[in-house]
């Protein structure tokens, strides 16, 4: 008993001393120059690309491109309260020309 027990702690332990290597070297190099992290890599970030280029393209991405067009609010009874409408450029609710908006 005594030696299957030291013979698994030792296993374990050498398991666990072992490193691991996720990544490759030259991957993670690439995410390095890039500024990309995993979870962004190949969503919204090019391992290809500089730091530099991914900040520019992030920039110009960032528009109202998702939010385009009609939405309504109701009320929990489905009363319609609002109707926003959203463009390239510009967002009206109450059909107003909304100025300038802070989300907190």
């Amino acid at each position: 008993m005594n030696k299957t027990w030291l013979f698994t702690t030792l296993t374990l332990a050498l398991v666990a001393a072992a490193p691991a290597h996720a990544i490759s070297a030259k991957y993670r190099e690439q995410l390095e120059r890039s500024g990309c992290t995993q979870m962004t890599d190949g969503i919204t970030c090019d391992i290809h690309k500089t730091k530099a280029e991914n900040a520019a393209a992030q920039h110009a991405d960032s528009g109202f491109g998702p939010w385009v067009g009609t939405w309504y609010v109701y009320t929990e009874y489905g009363d319609k309260i609002d109707e926003i409408t959203v463009t390239a450029k510009t967002v009206k609710t109450h059909g107003h020309l909304v100025e300038a908006a802070k989300a907190s």
